[in-house]
């Protein structure tokens, strides 16, 4: 996966949508069983969100 975030505009207590990156990572899961992957994906982390995703 590349670039997965949310617009500025859908960020906070005032979003518009809900569960946005949480459903592109669902379809991107969907689309790895769809191409025989079993459903693994990866990304690379451009922030300091690394450390807290490695937990």
């Amino acid at each position: 996966m590349h670039l997965v975030e949310s617009s500025k505009f859908n960020l906070g207590k005032h979003k518009i949508y809900l569960g946005v990156p949480g459903n592109l990572v669902a379809y991107a899961c969907k689309v790895s069983f769809d191409r025989g992957y079993e459903g693994y994906v990866a990304f690379d982390s451009k922030t300091v969100l690394i450390e807290h995703y490695q937990k």
